[in-house]
């Protein structure tokens, strides 16, 4: 997913609440596996003074990253939306340079009138 992000030129660790999107993920797989912390989770505020994990550092745990983990969800939902739905001049000189490339003047105006036929 991070590869097709980036191939959108959106890059998730630059948007707010990755880091606490990433330790969600680690101490969600971790949980699977074991109930002993590895050095990785024990890095992580709550769980530095543990060996193994307990409900009331989980709960404080969840408690300081929910919200930014929602936060990161929108903002990248956000982006994902701009990505798709928004048209500056240089989005669109870019796609009308990569249409240039892969097609000839014949089917690049076919393909505008079928474009703005779709309006009508």
């Amino acid at each position: 997913m991070i590869n097709f992000l980036k191939s959108r030129q959106i890059d998730p660790s630059a948007i707010d609440g990755y880091a606490e999107v990433l330790d969600l993920q680690k101490v969600n797989n971790s949980l699977k596996h074991s109930h002993k912390l590895n050095q990785e989770i024990q890095q992580i505020p709550e769980f530095v003074k543990s060996d193994y994990f307990e409900a009331s550092t989980i709960r404080t745990f969840y408690s300081r990253v929910k919200t930014a983990v929602k936060q990161f969800l929108t903002l990248l939902a956000d982006r994902i939306y701009e990505e798709l739905y928004s048209f500056d001049e240089a989005k669109l000189l870019a796609l009308a340079d990569s249409f240039v490339l892969r097609m000839d003047k014949e089917t690049a105006s076919r393909f505008s009138q079928l474009v703005l036929s779709k309006y009508r």
